[in-house]
This record gives C-alpha cells, sequence and structure tokens, in this order.
C-alpha cells in the first residue's frame, strides 16, 4: 500500500501476508493480523512494536478497527450480539474504556475529528488518550473546527470535546464540513453555500 505524505505517495510493505491497514500515523503503519494483533511497523515492513488488544468481556469478537492514534479504537461485538466500543492502551492492550454502541451503526459510522477529540456516531473519545470514551447520545454528523454538529432526538446540538450539548436551534441550512481554509460549508434546498469568518467578506455560492 501507499501512504500520501508532505513528499508524495510512499509505499510501505506489509509485515506479515494477510494482514490488513488500520491506520497510518506519522512515519509508521498500524496492522492488524487476523488473530487480532496490532502491528506498528516502518515503510520496509519492519515491526516497531506489537500490541494484542484485551477483549472487553469474555467471548467478545473483534466487529471493527476504527483507527490507530495514541490509543486503539476498537468495536467488539459481546457474546449476547450487542456491541461496545473500546479504548486500548498500546502499551500492553488493556482496556482504557468501553461503553455500549449501536451494533449496526457502529459498523458504518465515520469517524470524526475536532480539535484532539473525535466521535464515531454517538461517543466522544476523549483527547487524551488515557480518558474513556463517553456516551453523549447525540449522534455527530459533522466535525466544525473544534465542535461537532449533530442530534439528540429531534433537537440540533453542537457537541463540544468535553462532551457538553449546546443547542443549536431550528436552522434550514445543515452543516456539512469545514475547508482546508477553515471556511463553513453548508447545503440547503440544494445550494451549496461557503461562509467565510466573520470577519471576511461575506459568501460564496455555488
Amino acid at each position: 500500500m501507499s501512504v500520501l505524505t508532505g513528499a508524495g505517495a510512499v509505499p510501505y510493505l506489509v509485515p506479515t501476508v494477510g494482514m490488513v491497514a488500520v491506520a497510518a500515523t506519522g512515519e509508521s503503519v498500524w496492522w492488524a493480523s487476523a488473530r487480532g494483533t496490532l502491528s506498528e511497523a516502518a515503510s520496509t515492513g519492519a515491526t516497531v512494536r506489537e500490541v494484542m488488544p484485551t477483549a472487553p468481556a469474555e467471548g467478545a469478537t473483534i466487529l471493527r478497527r476504527v483507527t490507530v492514534d495514541e490509543a486503539a479504537l476498537i468495536v467488539w461485538e459481546m457474546p449476547d450480539a450487542s456491541a461496545v466500543l473500546a479504548r486500548h492502551a498500546l502499551t500492553d492492550g488493556s482496556v482504557i474504556g468501553a461503553v455500549p454502541v449501536d451494533h449496526d451503526r457502529a459498523v458504518d459510522a465515520r469517524l470524526l475529528r475536532a480539535g484532539g477529540a473525535a466521535m464515531l456516531d454517538t461517543v466522544l473519545i476523549p483527547a487524551d488518550p488515557a480518558s474513556s470514551p463517553v456516551d453523549t447520545s447525540a449522534q455527530a454528523v459533522v466535525a466544525l473546527g473544534d465542535v461537532f454538529y449533530g442530534s439528540r432526538g429531534s433537537r440540533n446540538v453542537l457537541i463540544e470535546a468535553d462532551g457538553t450539548l449546546i443547542p443549536a436551534g431550528e436552522s434550514t441550512v445543515v452543516p456539512v464540513g469545514v475547508s482546508a481554509g477553515g471556511y463553513l460549508v453548508t447545503v440547503t434546498n440544494g445550494q451549496l453555500a461557503v461562509f467565510g469568518h466573520p470577519d471576511s467578506a461575506g459568501r460564496r455560492d455555488k
């Protein structure tokens, strides 16, 4: 596989045949084996370190490896067919914290990042890698700078990095993201709109 870096696409060799890439971090890539081991390897395929994530319960199986950065995020299927999102230490694979998640949504939900925090569906993953994931009960839709935009029931809310929910009120403008230049991208009634900073010149519609 190749990883896009500042120097262009850099090829990375698989440490062991059959492993799948989970995440690229800095100058290395995290790979997963069929038996569950996570391996950090250099572009040459040389293993830097390995860790075996500890199952959050006896009989739990890996449903999805979400990502690996300063800790590993894994969705586990429990023996009763429910699911949990667990955060694992990279030192020994131990469970830092785990929280129940919707089984079906957790499989397909995008991992959103705002500042140092992240969200998967309704679960907030704090920036501190030693902190446990927290269920906010609000479903994140998009990351906007340092906050997330989503909904809780029928209410639109902003979700801060500490899990605080701020009512966003009713709006016909739906945020869809933030551009590389820091502009807010929205869509409403089929129209794409790009909003600048408060002190910038207005709006561009396409």
